[in-house]
Parts: C-alpha cells; structure tokens; sequence
C-alpha cells in the first residue's frame, strides 16, 4: 500500500453522563471528500480493531482513499474513563449517551452536517438504532459489518432469552475479557480475532498483538440488557 500523508490525533468526548470517550482521528493530507466517516467498533472490542494485519486494516485503507477517519472507543474500553468510581454500563447508555455525542463532535470539529458511517458487530447494530431512531438522522451512508440486524428467536437457546439467562448475564459482573485474551494470546485462535482483517494474512506475532490490544471488558448489565432485547 503506498505510503499517504496522515495527521493522526486523539480527542475526548464528554458525554451528558460524564463519561470521556476517545476518539482517534486519522486525516490524509488529500481529501477525496470532505464528508467524515466514523468507525463504531463491536461488543468486548476497541478502536483499534479498525487497524492491524498487513494491509493496515480499514481505518488504513479509508485514510489512504481520502477519507477523514474517526474511530472511537464506547464505554467501557481501557481508554475511556467513567465518572468518578467505575460502575456498570449499559447498551442502551451507548446508544442513547455515546453515539449522539460523538457524532455531534464529529460535525462540530469538521464542520459538515452529514457523516458517513461504518459499523462491526454491536456498532452496527447502534448506528442502526440510532438511525432509525432519529426524525432526522445526521448519517448519509452506513455499512455493517458482521451486525446481526435480524435474528430468529427459534435459533437462540431458551437458557440464552429468558429471564433466567438475563439474570445469570447479570451476575456475571465485570468480565476481564482484556486481562484473558493478554494472557493466552499464545494459544488463542486467529479466528476469535475481533477484528477486520483476514486472519489467514495475519503473522502469529500480529495475533498476538490484536489480542493485547483490541480487546476490551464487558458487564454483566450490559449483557443482560441484550438478553432482554433478544427476549422481547
């Protein structure tokens, strides 16, 4: 891939809660259009899943097609900081709190009404809900990746939608997902990779990497909610 100029910075994003969102900015010297788009990553990941294997991974890819790039990490990840002392977080709080603010951010650092949008997994899903949510929606395209937009209750185990499995995701707590997949990224599968790039590309010292890197916790709150949104 040929080598573009890029001015890549990091910026913070408060949202109506308190939280501190980061958000990484990744702007060629070149713009193909002046339109941002923002790259919403998936549950128990980080922003940096945008960026690995050997062709740089999208946030590369789109940086080095003209594209002013925005990633940001929700809730959650291991640079975004809570308010005060660390509790629980929920779906919907980074649906109704997260994504509103930092689309906001977006328009008002660049100065365009409209944004375009990419999401993996559960980012998608919130890019969605947001859309659809909104009398007028500041997203002029959005592409999903791996989002599971529709889903058949029949093919999800009981255990997993009912009130039961809601209330076992519940007590789970705070998964150590990040400190887990640190830990044995020796062992771990390429195709577990929460991440968008080929896995078969990737060398072992790569995987080994994401792993360290892009992975991110989750709650027990933020698992139930999912549950009762499968549930209902």
């Amino acid at each position: 891939m040929p080598r573009v100029e890029r001015l890549r910075t990091t910026h913070t994003v408060t949202t109506e809660d308190g939280w501190e969102l980061v958000v990484y900015r990744d702007r060629p010297r070149r713009l193909s259009t002046s339109v941002p788009v923002l790259l919403l990553h998936g549950l128990a990941s980080t922003s940096e899943c945008w960026y690995g294997g050997r062709g740089g991974g999208i946030g590369t890819s789109l940086a080095h097609a003209g594209r002013d790039v925005w990633a940001v990490e929700l809730r959650g990840g291991p640079d975004s900081q809570p308010p005060g002392r660390r509790r629980a977080w929920r779906m919907s709080e980074k649906l109704h709190l997260d994504v509103p603010a930092v689309i906001d951010f977006v328009r008002e650092q660049t100065g365009e009404d409209q944004i375009d949008a990419v999401g993996h997994s559960m980012g998608g899903i919130l890019l969605t809900l947001h859309t659809l949510t909104r009398q007028r929606s500041a997203i002029r395209r959005l592409v999903t990746i791996g989002s599971p937009l529709t889903l058949e209750q029949r093919i999800l185990p009981r255990l997993l939608r009912s009130r039961f499995g809601e209330g076992v995701a519940r007590a789970l707590g705070r998964v150590p997902l990040r400190a887990l997949s640190s830990q044995f990224s020796a062992v771990l599968p390429a195709r577990l990779l929460p991440t968008h790039f080929e896995p078969a590309l990737a060398e072992r010292t790569t995987v080994r990497g994401v792993y360290a890197r892009q992975v991110a916790d989750v709650f027990g709150q933020e698992l139930s909610e999912l549950v009762r949104w499968i549930a209902d």
